[in-house]
């Protein structure tokens, strides 16, 4: 299955539903409703409520206090450095975000499907090798002076760590850019190898609508942006390198500052919910729609073939430009991670570790809770987008359904963190392996793209259903269920992948 293009056209649907179909169609929302008022809406508000409270760290106080955990924040020095190192990191990251995958996508989509399936396959390296907290802890190994590499630490030096950082954080953004970039810009210039290049004037609105969640995701995720400084420099030198998400970290769980951690976190969940509003709104008003290839009619030739054997030189020279840099931003990023690996199975320190504690332990803490976790996820973020994207219980009104879930298509952990400490030890969970599984069980994400997906594959199905001669059950899965599965395989595994790497 290969997505395409966004199709801006309505669903052919009765003004009418039949009753069971809205029926079907609530019952499958509900859970997902359900997970969303329980995991993400209370435990907001109660943030913001906390925020305008002095409270201890497990809930002890509760006096009303009013703006003084933010009148706090503003004379806290560390916040203000924190919130610098911060927007230092967001300017790169937008800088690349904003620039390289547009271009990247529209250069691989003036080349044949062959072409575009092995740059698919190649980007999904930097991808794979996204692993935060093994590349920090790399290169905090490298550039310590006892590596012998380097004659001074910089990552203690007060004008040399914020550098490196921003430096090693420009690396795999840039990688990550390029792999995930491919992957949601190229449906935008999706056609049939027989039809001409599309031009920007017919892409206009999706790619502008696809740019524009790109860009409002890279500010919520850059905000709350909390491992790279955390391993490699805890913050410092002088607090140089502390970030909003850090500074939450330590005023919380470090130095018992409940107050003002919870102002951080309100915060960054109003920034969250505003900007996931934001982008909700961009994908029903412009009716992103993913199809399969089958769903695209067959073009034209023409003499159309010419024109795309003129176009080629100059995609071909983006393209081998960008997979230049790809390369080496990868080789930089694993070169530390490689050199590190080899260091320790040379000082038997793998096998040190193994015989301290149970790798059975490690392995089923690791990776079961994240398991159970992407299965309720992915399981509920399904069942709504079948109601919304395919039912359509509010007929072709039915996309301002994923409006109630947009607050939270960008939430990450770190803000909601205080509250679910204090959710998790007063129902006993704390420091228990239910605690262990992720108190967020339902993706907003995996919900968004299923739900633009069925909606691009419910034309087809409701012609199949009134026009087949097989049973409505078998249609449903034919059209529906059936192509959806290589995108539940794909989420499950980015899902399980974050997971797994969850440092907070």
């Amino acid at each position: 299955m290969n997505p395409t293009e966004a199709l801006n056209q309505d669903n052919p649907m009765n003004s009418t539903q039949p009753r069971s179909r809205i029926v079907l169609g609530v019952i499958l929302l509900l859970p997902a409703l359900f997970l969303c008022l329980t995991d993400l809406l209370i435990p907001t508000l109660r943030t913001f409520w906390l925020s305008l409270q002095s409270v201890g760290l497990f809930g002890e106080g509760g006096e009303f206090v009013g703006g003084e955990n933010y009148a706090s924040l503003v004379k806290n020095p560390e916040f203000s450095q924190s919130l610098s190192f911060t927007i230092s990191s967001l300017v790169i990251r937008l800088l690349v975000v904003m620039i390289v995958p547009p271009f990247l996508a529209w250069a691989a989509a003036q080349l044949s499907r062959r072409v575009r399936f092995g740059l698919r396959v190649l980007l999904t390296l930097p991808v794979i090798l996204f692993v935060p907290i093994a590349i920090a802890i790399a290169w905090v190994i490298l550039l310590t002076p006892a590596s012998g590499l380097f004659s001074s630490a910089l990552l203690g030096s007060p004008n040399g760590a914020p550098a490196v950082l921003l430096f090693i954080d420009a690396l795999y953004t840039f990688g990550l850019a390029c792999g995930l970039g491919l992957i949601f810009y190229l449906p935008v210039w999706r056609r049939r190898d027989d039809a001409p290049p599309l031009t920007f004037k017919e892409t206009r609105k999706t790619l502008l609508a696809t740019w524009g969640i790109s860009v409002l995701a890279v500010i919520v995720l850059s905000l709350s942006t909390f491992t790279l400084s955390f391993v490699m420099t805890g913050g410092g030198p002088g607090n140089n390198t502390s970030t909003l998400g850090l500074s939450l970290y330590r005023s919380g769980f470090v130095f018992l500052r409940f107050g003002p951690a919870t102002a951080i976190a309100s915060i960054l969940l109003l920034v969250t919910v505003t900007l996931g509003v934001m982008a909700g709104l961009l994908v029903i008003w412009t009716r992103l729609r993913l199809t399969t290839a089958d769903t695209l009619a067959p073009s034209e030739q023409g003499d159309h073939q010419m024109d795309r054997q003129q176009i080629k030189v100059l995609p071909s020279i983006v393209l081998v430009l960008t997979l230049i840099l790809i390369l080496g931003a990868c080789f930089l990023s694993i070169l530390p991670f490689g050199w590190a690996t080899t260091q320790s199975f040379g000082e038997n320190e793998f096998a040190r570790l193994l015989g301290e504690i149970s790798p059975g332990r490690i392995l089923v803490n690791t990776f079961i809770p994240p398991f159970i976790a992407a299965v309720v996820q992915l399981l509920t973020a399904y069942l709504a987008a079948l109601s919304i994207g395919a039912l359509l219980p509010l007929g072709k009104r039915s996309e301002w359904l994923l409006l109630p879930f947009s607050p939270w298509l960008f939430i990450t952990p770190l803000p909601l963190s205080l509250v679910n400490i204090l959710s998790a030890q007063e129902s006993g969970t704390l420091s228990t392996f239910a605690g262990l599984i992720s108190p967020i069980l339902v993706s907003v994400p995996a919900l968004f793209i299923l739900t633009i997906f069925f909606l691009g594959r419910a034309p087809r199905w409701q012609r199949a259903s009134t026009s087949s001669d097989s049973s409505k059950s078998a249609v449903f899965f034919r059209y529906l269920v059936l192509p959806s599965l290589p995108l539940v395989g794909v989420l499950f595994l980015l899902l399980l992948f974050m997971g797994w790497q969850d440092l907070f």
